[in-house]
């Protein structure tokens, strides 16, 4: 998967990338294990979200999960190992959710085979998702290792993740509830948002309904965004087991802020154990770089151009080796992995909606 001269970008099964995005985009992912009774599954690989949320909601057994072995990860280096990769790096769902990143760790202690670098994303989902990508993107234009940590860092640092719950039982059930769990008494129909930043979940609002929760987390990331105007702005809506409702919100994102690039994803099954079906979020971040300019300063601060959008009208149509995309858009670019504009569209900046996961079609 990885190229021969490369730095090699592993992941784990909590970020979402799908095995057509691995394929394409040369990135190792280590599954987690779900867990049904006595029946084991590796996240992904031996059950997918349909077959996932359907024994979900059939019962009465909730499912578990573990994270993956050292042995996991070994493997994964090794093939990256026999394909040339010049070094890994290893972006793991975050530290404090997980022991994914201490079993990456100790993974990458044994190996001696590459140079390997291990990132703690403090996120996970689509927050994990855009900095596994942008990992992707710089490794596959050269990149050295330090290089490629230092961009991981950069974007899992700027990007923001809010989610609508239908419940906080789950997270509550599977120990993730953090700083939640003083709402836990007194949500029997309030609708929870929260935020996920640095490893913690932090309760965000209540609301009586959930179309109150949900434009509550869109007022809230338009306020966050005023706050950091430029940029090109990347963006995705996840969801578990809603899709028509996360392709309303897509919509919904696409209109009232205009993203350069936008992703729909579904929650993975063992982030769907601990959040529950009904999920819907937004992550979204403000990236000054540009992957095909973008390089490791030696006074050690950033440096690329900033994107300056102008207006313009048309439709994007978005080529990814594992599909193609259309939809209107208000700007254009020459993305660096891959996006094309057509029609009657000017300037810089890019306007796509990208449905890299289920709702592809």
């Amino acid at each position: 998967m990885g190229g021969a001269g490369r730095v090699g970008v592993v992941t784990d099964s909590c970020s979402g990338v799908s095995p057509e995005m691995a394929q394409a985009l040369g990135i190792e992912v280590v599954p987690l294990t779900v867990i049904f009774g006595e029946e084991a599954f590796l996240d992904g690989v031996d059950i997918d979200t349909a077959e996932f949320y359907a024994r979900m909601a059939r019962g009465p057994v909730l499912p578990r999960t573990s994270q993956p072995s050292p042995a996991r990860f070994l493997d994964a280096f090794s093939r990256l190992a026999a394909q040339g990769a010049s070094g890994v790096v290893v972006v793991t769902v975050a530290g404090a959710l997980s022991g994914t990143y201490q079993s990456a760790l100790r993974a990458a202690a044994d190996f001696s085979g590459l140079p390997v670098e291990v990132v703690d994303s403090g996120t996970a989902s689509l927050g994990q998702m855009f900095a596994v990508l942008a990992a992707a993107e710089v490794a596959r234009k050269g990149s050295e290792v330090a290089q490629v940590v230092l961009r991981v860092r950069e974007v899992a640092g700027r990007t923001r993740l809010y989610g609508v719950l239908e419940t906080l039982e789950y997270l509550r059930l599977g120990g993730r509830i953090g700083r939640a769990a003083a709402w836990t008494g007194s949500l029997l129909q309030i609708k929870p948002v929260l935020a996920l930043g640095n490893g913690d979940i932090v309760p965000v609002a209540r609301l009586r309904t959930r179309a109150r929760a949900v434009e509550f987390m869109l007022s809230r990331v338009e306020g966050d965004l005023r706050s950091e105007p430029g940029g090109t702005l990347r963006m995705g809506v996840v969801h578990s087991a809603c899709p028509r409702e996360a392709g309303e919100l897509a919509e919904k994102v696409r209109e009232r802020f205009v993203p350069d690039e936008l992703v729909v994803s579904e929650l993975t099954p063992v982030m769907g154990a601990h959040a529950g079906p009904g999920v819907l979020g937004v992550a979204f971040y403000r990236d000054w770089c540009c992957g095909s300019d973008w390089e490791l300063p030696s006074a050690g601060e950033r440096r690329c151009p900033a994107a300056v959008p102008q207006a313009g009208a048309g439709r994007a149509v978005t080529r990814w080796p594992w599909g193609r995309q259309e939809s209107p858009c208000r700007w254009s670019k020459q993305s660096n992995i891959g996006m094309e504009a057509t029609g009657s569209v000017r300037g810089v900046g890019a306007g796509s909606l990208s449905r890299w996961q289920r709702g592809w079609d």
